[in-house]
């Protein structure tokens, strides 16, 4: 043992997050740890890539820490760049001794081990999302190695197991995950932005990243309902944004052709005003953004992450937010949810529970980590130090960053994106 087994004994906490610039479930609950850990006595260090505005106050301090190279794996660059970038993130951190590390992602899990063994520190990986890409050998063996030293944890039961996708079996009790606190983004304390000039006979509004798979769903669907009520005014309004303005147009687009239907999103809005909240007869949204309005009695119908069918009407018929729990799903379609609540019979027999406190949320991560700390000696992860990328994407990331300054990288970074959105949206 190193002698450091409890957490409250690491003074500096260290996240690797993608970015502070979005308004999304994983900048809220970003927020909210932070917050709490600075309660206790925490120095806070965040470590992102992406440049940007940033929408949530609380995360403004960390604007100065943002590395564009970190989106990128460790291995894609040569040896002389990445113990460049090691050492640019240590300037960050300005610390003696050693750090708990909280990483949230691929490939920044990956930068978080690395930084981790170069300081004696510990990295557990919280996956905050539940999107995943199909694992690379390496990664599952990284990921398996990481799990049974309790430095792997998901948000919701189906998590690790949508994760390895029966590439490796969990063993009985260490399917670990913890809650995912970040349903607190309504606010009742400030004032109304939107201002209704028109009545609607059907009002409905998500609050979502735009980046979200359900959302095109969702708005197909929506589009359906309208098609199946032409005589009906409906108001859809998104709660959320995007930096990448391809997606906000195609989601216009979609209800280009439909008369009866208004269509705004809003952009990032952060806390989102109570007062607008109460304007829609119906949300539709899922995981945290669900809580979030289901929290203050508004109808919410919550819908599966990975396909975009609906659950069900929260704290109705259903208390699922992220996946199914049972074997059957509140409706085959979201359409078809939509036509069955609006004949009126579920407004009346939504119970709203308490919600979790967040404090006692933070606290069982702290508890989870201390167990593991006191049980499982600090190591690390064996990583190559050879470079395996070797596709034309590695090539031109190899040379922009090791020939050209930081920002004309950061401009080639944000082409690539683009390239790679269009053709994720090309192959479907």
């Amino acid at each position: 043992m190193s002698g450091k087994n409890k957490i409250e004994n690491y003074k500096v906490y260290v996240f690797f997050h993608r970015t502070i610039t979005n308004v999304g479930g994983g900048e809220i609950y970003l927020r909210n740890k932070i917050n709490f850990l600075k309660k206790q006595g925490f120095k806070i260090i965040v470590i992102s890539t992406m440049y940007g505005k940033v929408f949530i106050e609380d995360l403004n301090e960390f604007k100065s820490m943002i590395i564009p190279e970190l989106c990128y794996n460790p291995f894609i660059y040569t040896e002389k760049k990445r113990q460049s970038l090691l050492k640019k993130i240590d300037d960050i951190v300005k610390s003696n001794g050693q750090y708990f590390i909280e990483s949230h992602s691929d490939p920044l899990c990956i930068w978080a081990e690395l930084y981790a063994k170069q300081t004696n520190s510990r990295n557990f990986i919280f996956l905050i999302d539940d999107n995943f890409r199909k694992l690379s050998a390496l990664m599952l063996n990284y990921y398996i190695y990481k799990h049974q030293r309790r430095e792997l944890l998901g948000i919701a039961p189906k998590s690790l197991y949508l994760l390895f996708n029966d590439k490796y079996s969990l063993p009985e009790g260490t399917n670990y995950h913890l809650p995912f606190f970040c349903n607190n983004s309504v606010e009742e304390s400030i004032e109304g932005k939107i201002i209704l000039t028109k009545v609607y006979d059907y009002k409905l509004a998500t609050i979502s990243r735009l980046e979200k798979l359900s959302v095109p769903i969702i708005c197909s669907e929506i589009k359906k309902f309208a098609k199946r009520n032409v005589n009906k005014t409906i108001l859809y309004v998104i709660f959320g944004g995007s930096e990448n303005k391809r997606i906000i147009k195609e989601l216009k687009k979609k209800f280009m052709d439909i008369d009866n239907v208004d269509f705004f999103i809003t952009g990032f809005i952060y806390p989102i005003p109570l007062q607008d909240v109460k304007k829609f007869d119906l949300f539709i949204s899922l995981a945290g953004a669900a809580r979030a309005t289901y929290n203050f009695g508004i109808p919410t119908l919550t819908i599966e992450v990975s396909s975009g069918k609906p659950l069900g009407i929260l704290g109705c018929n259903t208390e699922d937010t992220q996946y199914l729990s049972t074997d059957k799903y509140g409706w085959n379609s979201i359409e078809e949810a939509l036509v069955d609540y609006f004949k009126g019979e579920y407004l009346n027999q939504i119970e709203v529970k308490p919600i979790s406190n967040l404090n006692d949320v933070m606290i069982s991560h702290l508890k989870f980590v201390n167990e593991t700390l006191d049980s499982v000696e600090t190591n690390y992860f064996d990583f190559p130090n050879e470079i395996y990328d070797k596709t034309m994407k590695g090539i031109i990331i190899r040379f922009i960053s090791s020939f050209f300054s930081d920002s004309m990288f950061y401009k080639v970074l944000k082409f690539l994106r683009k390239c790679s959105l269009k053709r994720e949206k090309d192959n479907k």
